[in-house]
């Protein structure tokens, strides 16, 4: 599992950490690079602020990318291995595109939990804004 998340060099794995690592330095200071552990326990992790009080949004947001990129990258490996497949002539086109569409369809989703359609299950919409808006 470490290999396969964290230090494959099958192409893939390090360019999609890459575009996480950017995008959470789009509205954050600190990258903190994931390991096997991190991903495993990403629903616990809780990072602090600069003041030491738990920074709720910036927690969320790297919890959803840890588990959501991790999952990419874990498909992609499975599509290798079962598929025989392997991503040639524009592999980082397909990996852009396949990433973008991922965080898309999570910050969808977010944004449609805010429908009063769910009851008590609905996401406050201030909660989807505060992990959205920065970046």
């Amino acid at each position: 599992l470490d290999h396969t998340l964290t230090c494959c060099t099958a192409p893939g794995q390090a360019y999609i950490w890459g575009l996480a690592r950017n995008l959470w330095l789009f509205a954050y200071s600190g990258w903190y690079k994931p390991t096997a552990s991190s991903i495993l326990e990403c629903g616990a992790i809780s990072l602090r602020s600069t003041t030491g009080a738990t920074d709720t949004a910036a927690s969320r947001l790297y919890r959803i990318l840890l588990s959501k990129f991790a999952y990419l990258i874990w498909k992609l490996c499975c599509e290798r291995h079962i598929k025989h497949t392997n991503l040639k002539v524009s592999f980082e086109t397909e990996l852009c595109n396949r990433w973008s569409s991922t965080i898309q369809c999570r910050y969808d989703l977010d944004w449609a939990m805010t429908n009063d359609c769910f009851g008590k299950k609905t996401l406050d919409g201030k909660v989807a804004a505060q992990t959205w808006n920065s970046i």
